[in-house]
């Protein structure tokens, strides 16, 4: 492609990017996924436990999903303490996952917040 028209197709990408919205770009990036911190809320700890543990029980999902599937679980981005990070996320087929991972991480396992077998 030749530079005059190179030239004018980059400043107009640029200009669209500078009008971007991060917050709705990750969040569509990461629609439907299942992450740990949202998982631990919706079986009924509290967003303090969460926001503690949920980096811990994150872990513990990853490694279970590892052991389970063989390789490395998906990305996705969640918004932490008004930042945007790249955490794990599962899909919905997934959940088994998060809920081995409710059952063995001591934390929840000590709240009862396990899932039954």
């Amino acid at each position: 492609m030749h530079k005059a028209i190179r030239r004018p197709l980059a400043r107009r990408h640029l200009r669209a990017a500078e009008h971007l919205d991060i917050g709705v770009l990750y969040a569509t990036l990461s629609a439907g996924m299942l992450l740990a911190r949202r998982h631990l809320t919706t079986r009924g700890c509290t967003q303090e436990f969460a926001d503690r543990y949920g980096s811990a029980y994150g872990r513990v999902a990853a490694k279970t999903y590892r052991a389970t599937y063989g390789a490395e679980p998906r990305r996705a981005w969640s918004n932490i303490s008004g930042t945007w990070r790249r955490v794990i996320g599962y899909l919905p087929s997934e959940r088994h996952i998060l809920d081995t991972a409710m059952r063995t991480y001591p934390r929840t396992a000590a709240h009862g917040l396990a899932v039954a077998a």
